[in-house]
């Protein structure tokens, strides 16, 4: 038989309908109505209608828009807020679940406490949920990541395996890791049609949730992402600022600032240790003088000085130079002139 885990499929989700037509928050807890007030819940055409893919849009923790596509047959794994004490030693921020189907339904809600008789779409997953491995310590302070492994279909156990979700509920997908070295079981849950055909009726005993596989992710984990909601305080670990009490002291015991008093100049040049003025501004004048001197910019003065001295000594020497022409404006232009003429060149 192929049929564990859909054996209550209708009644479970006439209760997961009844209770969103009703208006009640999900808690995480199914509540159980009668056969009666099923009865009254009725599926237009009774039919319900299956999606291969259910998109989720959500918020990053740098307030950017994001959206994960989730396909049953592929991209599965969801995470959604945990209903549950967060003030406990071992309290978790999240449940984790796998879809199964992705459905709609046109309903009507005729019983007495219904609000519409109108028909209405609502939108539901059919998932199976993981539970979280209490025995291990996993998470920041202990350098693990947490290991979830699915819930048992055993009846006697107090927690679902499978159940509804509003779409609305997930917050995004979730990447989970097996882990190999645990291998895989039958126990979990028998033959059934909600595994894919390649699993060949097995699941991994548990999977690593992977909180690093991108920066959202670690925010989710870490705390502190503007665009997330709060799950976890994380207040506690920064310092207190300082009141406004004590700012005002503060300001109390600066002083004013002290400026020097203003000093009058009456245009003279005040008069130097040796004399008058005049004479220190010659002074500074000779030395700027002898400064400027003093700047040969690397070169070395003194050997210039004898290379000058000795092209002095060469220049009436038997060195012929080569006669290159006369130069511009230079008399001797008479045959350059006759040969623009026969060229038909005019003078510039």
């Amino acid at each position: 038989m192929l049929t564990c885990g859909i054996q209550n499929f209708i009644p479970g989700l006439k209760d997961h309908l009844l209770s969103r037509l009703s208006g009640k928050d999900y808690n995480g807890d199914e509540q159980e109505y009668s056969d009666e007030e099923r009865r009254a819940l009725l599926f237009v055409d009774n039919r319900i209608y299956r999606h291969k893919v259910v998109r989720v849009n959500y918020t990053t923790y740098d307030l950017r828009r994001d959206q994960d596509s989730l396909n049953p047959r592929t991209h599965a794994d969801v995470m959604v807020t945990a209903h549950e004490d967060q003030a406990g030693r071992d309290s978790h921020p999240y449940w984790y679940a796998r879809i199964v189907g992705v459905f709609h339904a046109d309903v009507q809600h005729v019983g007495p406490t219904s609000k519409s008789t109108e028909s209405q779409r609502v939108d539901f997953l059919w998932v199976r949920w993981f539970g979280r491995d209490m025995h291990v310590r996993a998470g920041f302070p202990a350098r693990r990541l947490h290991r979830i492994g699915f819930v048992s279909d055993d009846e006697d156990t107090n927690s679902p395996s499978f159940g509804f979700l509003d779409p609305a509920q997930v917050i995004r997908g979730v990447h989970l890791i097996p882990a190999f070295e645990y291998g895989k079981t039958l126990e979990l849950l028998g033959p059934s049609i909600v595994r894919p055909s390649s699993d060949d009726d097995e699941d991994w005993v548990y999977y690593y949730v992977n909180m690093f596989v991108d920066r959202d992710m670690f925010m989710r984990y870490l705390g502190g992402g503007v665009g997330h909601h709060a799950l976890n305080v994380i207040a506690d670990r920064l310092e207190i600022a300082p009141t406004d009490e004590g700012l005002e002291k503060v300001v109390d015991v600066i002083e004013p600032l002290q400026l020097p008093e203003p000093v009058e100049l009456d245009g003279s040049i005040p008069e130097g240790p040796g004399g008058t003025g005049g004479d220190d501004l010659g002074d500074i004048e000779e030395e700027n003088n002898a400064d400027e001197g003093e700047d040969d910019y690397g070169y070395d003065v003194a050997g210039l000085d004898d290379d000058e001295s000795e092209e002095e000594d060469m220049g009436g020497d038997d060195i012929a130079e080569e006669d290159l022409g006369p130069e511009d404006g230079e008399e001797g232009l008479g045959e350059v002139e006759e040969l623009e003429d026969m060229e038909g060149f005019a003078p510039l």
